[in-house]
Order: C-alpha cells, then sequence, then structure tokens
C-alpha cells in the first residue's frame, strides 16, 4: 500500500494532502467501529485504482471509519488535493463521489448528516469549477478543417489545433506586419506607440491604399 500511496499522492507538501492525512491519522489512532453515524472511506481512492488500471484494494490497512464530517471534510481535500496539482480525471472523479454524497436519495445514503450552509456553499464553488472542467472545446483538423469536440483536459487529437492557437496566429500576423520608413522596420504597434497614434488606425490608412508616409500620418 505505501507504494501504491505515494504513487497516488506524489506531492507531498501540499496543503490539501496534509489537511487530508490528518484526519485520516487521527482517525487511525483513534478507530471507530461501524455504527449509524460512521462510515467507511478509502483512504486511496477506489477511482484512482481504476483509473491506473489496477485492482481496488479492499484491506483493512487502507479502509478507515470516519464520521459523517470528518468523511465529507476528507472528501472535500481529495477534490481541492487533485485540482491543486492539475490533475484534472482525478478532480472530475472525486468531485462526483462528493456530488454524490450530497445527491444520493436512496435508503442507503438517507443519513443523518446535519451538513451545514458552509459546506454546501463549499460544494457550490466546487461544482462551478467542475462544470467548468467538464466544458468542451473545438478542435481544427490541420488538413481538412473538420471540426471534433473534447473535454478541456484532454489532449489536443494528433494533426488538430485548437481554436484559440488559430485566432492566435492571425492575430500574431496582423500584429507582426511590419512598416519601413527612412530606413527604420518596426511594426505597426510600435509605430503607434512612438506616433501617439492607435494601431487600427494606420491600418485602417493602408487598406484604403494610402502610401506609407500617409498611413503614419506623416504627410
Amino acid at each position: 500500500m505505501t507504494k501504491q500511496f505515494y504513487k497516488c499522492f506524489k506531492h507531498k507538501s501540499n496543503k490539501w494532502l496534509l489537511e487530508y492525512m490528518d484526519i485520516i491519522s487521527k482517525r487511525i489512532q483513534k478507530p471507530l467501529r461501524k455504527k449509524p453515524g460512521v462510515e467507511s472511506h478509502h483512504i486511496i481512492p477506489r477511482s484512482w485504482f481504476r483509473e491506473n488500471g489496477l485492482k481496488v484494494d479492499n484491506s483493512k490497512e487502507n479502509i478507515v471509519n470516519l464520521t459523517v464530517s470528518e468523511h465529507l471534510d476528507a472528501h472535500f481535500s481529495l477534490v481541492r488535493y487533485f485540482s491543486s496539482i492539475g490533475d484534472r480525471k482525478m478532480f472530475s472523479k472525486m468531485f462526483f463521489a462528493l456530488h454524490m454524497m450530497f445527491n444520493m436519495t436512496n435508503s442507503r445514503m438517507q443519513r443523518i448528516r446535519g451538513y451545514s450552509d458552509k459546506d454546501y456553499d463549499r460544494y457550490e464553488k466546487l461544482k462551478r469549477r467542475h462544470s467548468f472542467e467538464m466544458r468542451k472545446r473545438t478542435v481544427y483538423s490541420l488538413k481538412t478543417g473538420l471540426k471534433k469536440r473534447i473535454k478541456f483536459f484532454d489532449k489536443t487529437p494528433r494533426g488538430y489545433t485548437s481554436s484559440f492557437d488559430i485566432g492566435k496566429k492571425a492575430r500574431d500576423r496582423v500584429m507582426s506586419v511590419k512598416i519601413t520608413f527612412k530606413g527604420r522596420t518596426m511594426t505597426r504597434r510600435e509605430w503607434a506607440r512612438l506616433l501617439g497614434t492607435n494601431e487600427s488606425t494606420i491600418r485602417t490608412r493602408q487598406a484604403k491604399g494610402l502610401d506609407v508616409r500617409h498611413s503614419l500620418g506623416l504627410g
């Protein structure tokens, strides 16, 4: 379990991991028996094993009994930990587990939780973050221009580029147009700063077909 633990939680000094381990270690030192109001918790999340193609560790070493409030705080810490290290897939899976704690209504999950308004506020903030992560972005084939929708945390498929990259390249092309006047070559933006005018003004004058002198307003 130790090797798997350090594979799962690589960032040992992360404040959310330290908060999580504080909850777990205190309860390991003072164990609880399973009874109403006490819930079992996997120290290394089950979803991490499944994500890495491993068999879920259901041994006693990986399970600790927590009170309802401790269980909730542990899951909040896990969600924030994976969010802070940029592991978006595990963040999504951990948020789903937290979401189930707040929203499952079957007899097994209907427990006297006593969640406070503060707990619901924390949940709503993470929910908004999760909604942003789960949105999809459009990528375009470099050869055919075909569109494809992928999740934000997925890598761009080979041979595709994002709309942001396309827009950035177009902006770079516009901004990098250079003008030479009296042996001095600078971009439109640099000329605009030097002359105290707007870049768009110079661009508009060029579009009208004016020569360099008049485009720069020196005519």
